[in-house]
């Protein structure tokens, strides 16, 4: 069947021979060659010192002490020289020309996805697939690019396809300059698999869609090898199988007879690819291998051999900006990559080199590095030459020197490796080439076979000024295909990194940076446990109903043997104080999308549940380290929300450091993602379009499966009898959905809106299947009994809303709603920066839904494990459970908590300082929830006497005492201690009993959007943003919305005035002081245009992404471009605020000129009148910022500045204040600790610089004072906490004699709360703003009250009503 097939190859070949010269007459060659009396290393380790070599036809005739010379041999006098077998190039992809390969298969059968799901997967999809491409029916072997490598000592090389997935068979020849039918040294050598992404919108796009794709293929390679043998064995008979180029072409590799050479590099990749090889019984062979030392043990017990880069990457230029420890960190994780050579060897692992993405002239440099790094000479040499041999089965042609084996010979002056060395002569299938020729002019021919000087073409006569000297070589750019090393610097040859010239001109230069810096190695605790750990003394929140005070927890083996005081240790078990902390179970996020590679979505089609996320665990994701800096212990890692029907998930455990085998959790059920509502309705040309459209896909899905179940059992029932059925083809989507069906796979669906959860139980119930848990559920309080009678989880957010139409329904009640039907609740990130904090999300639970503190905690931790099938193992601190444990220094709900270390299984996987501390603000349990405030009336005259509560101003200690409110005016008359007789009844004044009650003056938001926007990801509701860089007349006042929703949630939360202001441009306007309360927004505004806002063009956009990646770039393609643009438009900037002073002269000396509105607006800006608001993130956006104050001549305040903590000593001696935040957010910047964003307050304070704390913005402002309580939490004093929100962000823009504290005169903008306003479980009662009493109500309390009401008559009805 293959006849016609290998014909069509053999033409190719024919067709793609590009000649390297014009062969010179047979009788002008030597007829043999003889190196006479020179050192001859046969093989690494094995030295003639002084012996003869002879060369005829090609081979070695001889070799050895006292050989003759043959009469007709042209000798090389062989003294002083040294004889090493020809170097092999283990892999490239010069040799062949790119555009000769396709696919033998032809094109598949069309599909219109614009109407119909693909559910089946197509057997003839063959995106990224042409195994049956082989090189040799495309060399492309010119003498260009073959000199070069001859010149460093290359005699062979296994040229290589790129590109695809399965992408050809490579093939193994010399460099001799023969056509390549005797060039050819083996063919095929093995078959080149790389697991990467293929451009194209088609299936798939997401590396889990490539390993599902690639899977697939294989299935159908062995079933369609069966198939052929069953059509065979019948006589040909029956329907005929297809003819298939492609999937036959894997039957050799699926036979044992072929290897798969993977394309690898890092250490998941190359475990990716070992269990792929493993799971088909396919013979790995690893190409690339940069991290292959991480893998060393895996690769050795396997025996695996590893084809290894020598492409060592230098230093980005951006580098010198980071601290000395992080660039030394870097360094060291470079220099692994050297060493890696010298690793496999130690290990017993088979390696060979590839020069891909190498320039001829760093070769030796870097194969002298790599022995610098420890790996011995003859080991080198022996990759370049025996050992690759080995590798690609030519060791009886070439790799050692023998007679009877192909020359191919390096003749030098020395040691192959030394610096001093000079290459003289190569043979390569007994062509010898002298190494010493001038490097032919381009356009010029090679030396013909068997000749020692160049023969120029025709009409190519050399010129008279021709420099005969050999031009220098210049580093060839790095191949952007799938071997292009990706190695920011890699070709450029600076010398390793080494602080210690910085340390001996900066004093105490370590201990400044280790307070402020994370290396690799500082996440790998100090401490070791083995998993046995004695932890002492701590509070145990047990989480079964127990809080258990000055409690020992045993751990032995991993698990949990005894809790109780005073146990005794065995001997060498460690023992950790935790006198003082507070211990939970580990935390569980149910819904996260960290740690993947290659992308979350397999978004091409509608139906994919044959991607599975195991595949593609990143287990080096530093996201890993920070989630266990928050506690967080398991996580379950979902495929994305593209799909209805999404890919299957994977649960981990947060094991730094381990492999992502040992990361994973099996014991678990599978889970597959479902995902309902606008984000699978919004891509066009794919089906569907319309929620319509998103039931019919779940029924066709599920109608399918019913079909293919039927089939597989009818031909399993069938088979051994007489009369068998044909084998099936195994399709693993159509499979996966049986597996749903049947229940081994369980259904947890993204889903917002209430109508679409009800469609999707209603299509499981029809189909029997039981939704295992509803993700998002933002409007699953509005069928909550539904939801509960089915029998799904939730997992929900505790108030994100209105980032988009479908989430503004959300409420932060409805765990409340969803756990009084019955429905078992958990709280999920679904975010990188809040699975950091889900404890914090947790204490919400109590402030909005009236949780006790261990059904808030069971919400997070026994809910979640329940969940995921796991409540046996984890969840709660139980005897005979894993010991997964977060070590809290206060109580876990209490803002000002933080995770201090966590174990999983009993070892220590984060640790955040030497010894366990205590922080006593932090140990306070969650206020009782407070009784229901009455509402206060409004009086248009009188006062309010607010008494007998704990009033907060900020600067002053607290004190019990009364407040007076002028209602008329909006401002405090009287705040004293005691309290204030008012002197019988008087109607004018309302008393209200504030006794066991807090007052705080109301919370101000220095950076939202507050009032110009309502659903984030709805363009017609956002009117904060407008085109153009420079727009310094636009008023954020002009477009303020007074009926928002946003207003009266953020207010109800104790924030009561905000700057909110325009964004998305250089210049994009003014912002406004207002009031979160007013009928028109005139009532609103406090002060209008009170900053002008600059956003800071930052200098890496795209470009700098932090952390060692060598697939990353620093910078991105268009850096230059962008770079000229961004300074392009700074200086129309500077020559706009030039323009606006000369205005500004102009109109104070009364000059005529023409009105200009632009120019009008900047004039109190230019003047030093009023503030400029910058927005810059990271130290040296920062530092531009204030170079182009210092240009502009303007009063500068700083916002977002989650770096300023870098430059807090110019920023003091500047005095330029801060608008930081959020304070919630991941680090930005290689090298800097988990927990900058969260200490950058503290360090401010610490370093005297003027700042207060911002929230993100707009739907969630009202969480505003929790990021205060963060930056508490990791160090700002609490008093400082609350100032950072309400006086602070007054000073900063101005306005502290109207707000900011509690004093005489100031407007009465109050918060009434049961507690600290700063602790998440606090709830605010009552909020006055300019005087005027507000419930904490809004629309969400409103659909509370709503659907509390539907429940509770569902409650009453009879059953069956």
């Amino acid at each position: 069947m293959n006849t016609a097939r290998f014909a069509l190859l053999g033409a190719l070949a024919a067709a793609a021979f590009v000649p390297i010269a014009a062969q010179k007459p047979s009788d002008l060659a030597p007829s043999a060659y003889a190196i006479r009396d020179a050192k001859v290393v046969t093989e690494a380790g094995a030295v003639l010192p002084k012996a003869t070599l002879v060369i005829r036809d090609g081979l070695i005739a001889a070799v050895g002490e006292g050989v003759a010379v043959p009469p007709d041999a042209l000798v090389i006098e062989g003294q002083g020289l040294t004889v090493y077998p020809g170097f092999i190039d283990a892999a490239t992809t010069r040799g062949y020309d790119v555009a000769l390969r396709r696919s033998l298969g032809g094109p598949p059968a069309p599909e219109d996805l614009a109407a119909d799901p693909l559910v089946a997967t197509k057997p003839d999809h063959r995106k990224g697939l042409t195994p049956e491409f082989a090189v040799q029916t495309a060399f492309k072997l010119d003498e260009e690019s073959a000199a070069p490598w001859r010149k460093v000592g290359f005699t062979a090389q296994l040229v290589t396809p790129d590109g695809g997935y399965f992408s050809g068979t490579s093939a193994l020849v010399s460099l001799s300059g023969a056509v390549p039918r005797d060039a050819t040294l083996r063919g095929p050598v093995a078959l080149h698999a790389r697991f990467g992404r293929v451009a194209g919108a088609e299936y798939p796009v997401s590396l889990m869609g490539v390993m599902a794709h690639a899977r697939q293929t294989v299935l159908d390679a062995g079933w369609l090898k069966r198939q052929w043998a069953a059509y065979e064995g019948r006589g040909k008979t029956g329907k005929r199988p297809p003819a298939d180029p492609c999937l036959e072409a894997l039957w050799p590799a699926l036979d044992g007879q072929l290897p798969v050479a993977f394309e690898a590099d890092s250490a998941d990749e190359i475990n990716r690819a070992l269990d792929f090889a493993a799971e088909f019984k396919l013979k790995p062979l690893i190409v690339g291998g940069r991290s292959a030392w991480k893998v060393a043990d895996r690769l050795a017990k396997e025996q695996v051999p590893v084809v290894l880069r020598l492409d060592f990457a230098s230093a980005p230029e951006r580098e010198s900006e980071l601290p000395v420890r992080v660039r030394e960190d870097q360094e060291r994780l470079r220099q692994q990559d050297v060493g890696c050579a010298a690793a496999l060897h130690k290990a017993g692992v088979k390696f060979a080199f590839t020069t891909q993405g190498l320039a001829p002239n760093r070769f030796q440099q870097n194969v002298r590095k790599a022995i610098a790094a420890g790996l011995p000479a003859d080991a080198a040499l022996a990759a370049l030459t025996g050992t690759a041999a080995d590798i690609l089965g030519a060791s009886s042609q070439v790799g050692r020197i023998a007679k009877g084996r192909a020359a191919h010979l390096l003749v030098c002056d020395g040691a192959f490796d030394s610096a001093a060395t000079k290459y003289k002569f190569a043979f390569s299938d007994g062509v010898r080439f002298d190494l010493t020729a001038p490097t032919p002019p381009s356009g010029a021919s090679a030396p013909a076979p068997g000749g020692d000087t160049p023969t120029p073409k025709k009409g190519n006569r050399p010129r008279p000024d021709t420099d005969p000297s050999p031009a220098p070589t210049s580093p060839a750019p790095a191949p952007k295909g799938p071997f292009g090393s990706g190695r920011p610097g890699s070709e450029r040859d600076t010398p390793p990194f080494n602080g210690a010239a910085l340390r001996a001109v900066v004093p105490m230069l370590d201990a400044a940076e280790l307070t402020a810096t994370e290396t690799e190695a500082d996440r790998k605790p100090p401490v070791r446990t083995g998993g046995a750990v004695l932890i002492r003394g701590a509070t145990v929140l047990t989480g079964t109903g127990k809080t258990l005070p000055n409690t020992d927890i045993l751990v032995e083996s991993g698990k949990i043997r005894a809790i109780g005081a005073g146990l005794p240790p065995a001997p060498g078990v460690k023992v950790i104080d935790a006198n003082g902390m507070f211990v939970t179970a580990g935390i569980i996020d149910t819904h996260s999308h960290f740690a993947m590679s290659g992308g979350i979505n397999e978004s091409s089609l509608s139906v994919v549940p044959e991607v599975r996320v195991r595949d593609v665990i990143d287990s080096e994701d530093v996201q890993v380290y920070r989630a266990l800096g928050g506690g967080v212990t398991t996580a379950r890692l979902l495929h994305g929300s593209a799909n209805v029907i999404g890919g299957q998930d994977a649960v981990i455990k947060m094991k730094y450091g381990a492999t992502a085998r040992e990361m994973l959790v099996t014991s678990g059920p599978r889970g597959v993602k479902f995902a309902l509502g606008e984000n699978v309705k919004r891509t066009d040309g794919r089906f569907p379009n319309s929620r319509l459209g998103v039931e019919a896909v779940l029924v066709r899905a599920f109608t399918e499966a019913q079909a293919y179940q039927k089939k597989w059992a009818e031909y399993e029932s069938r088979k051994g009898t007489s009369d068998p059925l044909p084998e099936p083809r195994r399709d693993l989507r159509l499979e996966a959905l049986a597996d749903i069906l049947k229940g081994d796979v369980r259904v947890h669906s993204h889903c917002y809106r209430s109508d679409e959860i009800l469609m999707l139980l209603r299509v499981a119930d029809q189909f029997g299947v039981k939704v295992k848990s509803l993700q998002h559920v933002l409007e699953g309080y509005k069928v909550a009994p539904e939801i509960a009678a089915h029998g799904a989880s939730v997992s929900l957010f505790s108030d994100w809303w209105a980032y988009k139409i479908e989430a503004f329904d959300a409420i932060p009640y409805a765990a409340k709603l969803l756990k009084d039907a019955g429905a078992s609740v958990c709280l999920k990130s679904d975010d990188n920066e809040l699975m950091r904090h889900l404890n914090q999300e947790a204490a919400k639970l109590v402030k909005y839904c009236r949780f006790t503190p261990e059904e808030a905690l069971h919400t997070i931790t026994l809910n979640p494990a329940k969940q995921l099938g796991l409540d046996a193992r984890l969840g709660t601190v139980e005897v005979s459970k894993d010991a997964d444990l977060a070590i809290f220094n206060g109580h876990p709900l209490n803002s000002f908590a933080r995770c201090e270390m966590t174990l999983i299984e009993g070892e220590i996987y984060f640790q955040r300082s030497p010894k366990l501390t205590p922080f006593d603000p932090a140990a306070a349990e969650p206020a009782k929830p407070a009784p229901k405030f009455a509402a206060l009336p409004e009086l248009p005259k009188g006062t309010y006497v607010l008494h007998g509560g704990t009033i907060h101003s900020p600067g002053k200690e607290p004190f019990v005492g009364t407040v007076t409110v002028d209602a008329a005016t909006g401002k405090l008359l009287h705040v004293a201690q005691g309290g204030l007789k008012v002197g019988g009844a008087r109607p004018a004044v309302r008393e209200v009993d504030c006794t066991g009650l807090h007052i705080f003056p109301g919370m101000i938001d220095a950076g939202t959007v507050l009032g110009l926007v309502e659903i984030d990801s709805a363009r017609e509701t956002n009117d904060f943003r407008e085109g153009g860089d420079f727009q310094p007349d636009l008023r954020a006042s002009v477009g303020i919305n007074p009926d928002s929703e946003l207003i009266p949630v953020t207010r109800a939360n104790g924030v009561t005035t905000a700057l909110t202001r325009p964004t998305g441009s250089l210049l994009p306007g003014q912002g406004a002081l207002i009031n979160l309360a007013g009928w028109v927004p005139a009532e609103m505004v406090a002060v209008d245009g009170l900053t002008l806002h600059i956003e800071y063009p930052p200098a890496n956009a795209g470009g700098f992404r932090g952390g060692f990646n060598p697939t990353v770039a620093f910078e991105s393609d268009g850096a230059s471009a962008a770079r000229f643009r961004r300074e392009q438009k700074l200086t129309q900037l500077k020559e706009l605020f030039e323009t606006a002073r000369r205005y500004d002269d102009a109109k104070k000396a009364g000059a005529p000129v023409a009105a200009n509105p632009r120019l009008d607006a900047l004039r109190p800006f230019v003047r030093g009148e009023k503030p400029v608001v910058f927005t810059a993130e990271r130290k040296a956006d920062i530092a531009g910022v204030l170079k182009l104050a210092d240009e502009l001549k303007v009063k500068p305040i700083l916002s977002g500045a989650s770096e300023a903590w870098k430059l807090a000593e110019e920023l003091k001696r500047r005095d330029v204040p801060v608008i930081l935040g959020p304070v919630m957010s991941i680090p930005r910047e290689t090298g800097d600790k988990y927990d900058a964003a969260y200490t950058a307050a503290a360090k401010l304070h610490a370093a005297g610089v003027r700042f207060c704390i911002r929230s993100a913005g707009s739907n969630n402002a009202r969480n505003l004072p929790y990021e205060a309580a963060m930056a508490v939490a990791h160090g700002l004093p609490p008093e400082e906490g609350l100032k950072a929100v309400t006086l602070y962000p007054a000073e900063i823009l101005g306005v502290a004699d109207r707000f900011g504290s509690i004093e005489v005169g100031k407007r009465a903008n109050l918060v009434i709360a049961n507690g600290d306003v700063l602790q998440a479980t606090a709830q605010v009662l009552c909020v006055f703003v300019d005087g005027k009493p507000h419930e904490p109500t809004s629309k969400q309390s409103r659909l509370f009250d709503k659907y509390q009401k539907r429940l509770n008559e569902g409650r009453e009805r009879p059953p069956g009503k």
